[in-house]
C-alpha cells in the first residue's frame, strides 16, 4: 500500500460529550498529506515530516470528534516513520535492523471496543514474537539479515482475526498501517 493509500484509508473513531480532534481539521490535513503524496510534491512531504510532531488540531466537546490518542497514535507512530521510509529517509541514522525495533517497539495501537478491528492478544503477541526474533539469540538468527529474515517471517506468517463483540481490539487501519511499515523495513525497501 503506497502513502496516500495509507493515508486515505485510515479510519478514526467517533467520540461524543468529550474532548476530541475536530473531524474537519483532521480530515483537512490528512487529505492534503494524501494528495501531496498522489503528486509526488516531495517539498510538502518533508515539511509534514518535519513539522508532524507539532501538529496541532482544532478540538471540540459536545460535538462528535475524533479520539484523540487514536489520532495522535497514527501521527507519531504510523504516519511519521511512514513519511521517513516515503521519503528514502533514515531515522537519525539507524541501522534497518534499529528502525525495525523502532517501528515495533514504539506505542501505538490504540484498543477500542467499536469499528473494524483485530483481536488485541493476538496481535500482541505476534509483534513480541517478532520483537524477540529481530533480538535473536537462537542459532542461525544471530547476525543481523538472519534476525531481520526471521521478524519478516513471523510478521508475514501473521493471520489477524477480527474482535468480536465488545471485546476491545486495535484499529485494523492502524495494525494494517504498523505491519506494512515493519515488513517494508525488514525487507529493506
Amino acid at each position: 500500500m503506497d502513502l496516500a493509500s495509507l493515508i486515505a484509508a485510515q479510519r478514526f473513531t467517533p467520540v461524543r460529550f468529550a474532548e476530541a480532534y475536530d473531524m474537519d481539521d483532521v480530515d483537512s490535513f490528512l487529505d492534503a498529506l494524501a494528495a501531496a503524496a498522489r503528486e509526488g510534491d516531495r517539498a510538502a512531504l518533508q515539511e509534514a515530516a518535519r513539522d508532524l510532531p507539532d501538529q496541532r488540531f482544532a478540538t471540540v466537546r459536545m460535538s462528535s470528534g475524533y479520539d484523540m490518542a487514536e489520532v495522535d497514535a497514527f501521527l507519531d507512530d504510523v504516519l511519521a516513520p511512514c513519511l521517513v521510509e516515503h521519503l528514502g529517509g533514515t531515522v537519525e541514522g539507524m541501522s534497518p535492523l534499529e528502525r525495525a525495533e523502532w517501528r515495533l517497539n514504539g506505542p501505538g495501537l490504540v484498543p477500542a471496543r467499536t469499528g473494524d478491528r483485530y483481536d488485541r492478544e493476538q496481535i500482541d503477541r505476534g509483534l513480541a514474537e517478532a520483537r524477540a526474533a529481530l533480538r535473536g539469540g537462537g542459532g542461525e538468527a544471530d547476525d543481523e539479515a538472519g534476525r531481520m529474515r526471521a521478524a519478516l517471517a513471523v510478521l508475514e506468517a501473521m493471520r489477524p482475526e477480527s474482535a468480536r463483540g465488545l471485546r476491545a481490539g486495535y484499529p485494523r487501519g492502524a495494525v494494517d498501517a504498523l505491519l506494512i511499515g515493519a515488513t517494508a523495513i525488514l525487507r529493506g525497501s
